[in-house]
C-alpha cells in the first residue's frame, strides 16, 4: 500500500501534514510578490520585510497544534514539518531570494492518486519551500508513491469551472482583500462523508452544511489580522480511504 493515496477532498481522511509558522517572515521583496500578495503597490521597495513579530507567530503556531490535536482526537495521522532558517538566501542566474512561510503546504505540494505533485508557486520565496519538508517527502515514495514535477499523466481528466473567479482570487483568511472571493465561505477540510472542519469566525457557511446533515467541527486555522490561509491551505492530505472514480 502506498502511504500516499488521495483522489478526493472528501472521503475518509488517514494522513495530513499540518504547516508550520516558525520563523515565517516576509521575503526579500521582488516583482513576484505584488503579484500574489500586494496588487496595490507597484514598487517592490514598498512592501515591508523581515520577520514576523513574536505577537503574530506565536498565537498563529499555537492555532496550529489546536488543529493537530483536533485531527487527531478525530483518528488521523498528523505531520508537521521541521521548520528551517527561512533568511537563508538561495541563488539563481538571475534571482536571489530568502524564505517566507511553510504555514501553507497544500498550493506548494498537492497529492493526486499516489503522485505528490511540485506545484508552481508565484513568490520566488515559496520556490525554495520543499526543503522544509526534506525529511517526510523521501518516506512516502518507498511503499509506491511518485513525486512529479507538475504532471498528472493520463489517469484525470481536468474540467475548467467557468465563472466563480473574475481573474486571480484569494481563498483564504483575507476576505477584504482585493482578490478575495465570495467562495471563501466553502474553504473547509472535509474529515469524512458527512463530517466537516469549519473556521468558526465564519458563521456563514456553517448552517448550509448542517441544513445538508454534515457535522460541523468548529475549529480555527489562526487568530484574524495573521497571514492569510485557511483550513485546507494550511494542511496537506495525504492519504485518504478513497478509489479513483468520475464525478463528473
Amino acid at each position: 500500500m502506498s502511504l500516499v493515496d488521495v483522489h478526493t477532498e472528501w472521503d475518509p481522511l488517514e494522513e495530513i501534514i499540518v504547516g508550520t509558522m516558525t520563523g515565517a517572515q516576509m521575503a526579500i521583496a521582488d516583482r513576484s510578490l505584488p503579484t500574489a500578495e500586494y496588487p496595490d503597490i507597484d514598487d517592490p521597495r514598498q512592501i515591508p520585510t523581515g520577520a514576523y513579530p513574536s505577537d503574530v507567530v506565536e498565537p498563529t503556531e499555537a492555532e496550529l497544534e489546536e488543529l493537530l490535536d483536533l485531527l487527531t482526537d478525530l483518528g488521523v495521522t498528523v505531520r508537521r514539518p521541521g521548520g528551517r532558517d527561512h533568511t537563508s538566501v538561495g541563488s539563481t542566474p538571475d534571482r536571489n531570494t530568502d524564505g517566507l512561510s511553510d504555514r501553507c503546504p497544500r498550493g506548494g505540494f498537492p497529492a493526486a492518486g499516489t503522485s505528490i505533485i511540485g506545484a508552481p508557486k508565484v513568490p520566488r520565496a515559496r520556490r525554495l519551500e520543499e526543503t522544509a519538508y526534506e525529511d517526510l517527502l523521501p518516506e512516502y515514495p518507498e511503499p509506491g508513491a511518485r513525486r512529479l514535477p507538475a504532471a498528472l499523466g493520463d489517469r484525470y481528466t481536468v474540467h475548467a469551472c467557468e465563472g466563480p473567479y473574475p481573474s486571480t482570487r484569494r481563498d483564504d483568511g483575507a476576505p477584504d482583500h482585493p482578490r478575495s472571493s465570495v467562495w471563501i465561505g466553502m474553504n473547509f477540510l472535509v474529515i469524512a462523508p458527512g463530517k466537516a472542519v469549519v473556521d468558526k469566525r465564519r458563521p456563514g457557511p456553517v448552517p448550509e452544511p448542517e441544513r445538508h446533515g454534515v457535522t460541523v467541527i468548529p475549529s480555527q486555522p489562526a487568530p484574524s489580522g495573521t497571514p492569510g490561509g485557511e483550513l485546507p491551505c494550511v494542511t496537506f492530505d495525504v492519504r485518504r480511504r478513497d478509489e479513483l472514480a468520475s464525478y463528473w
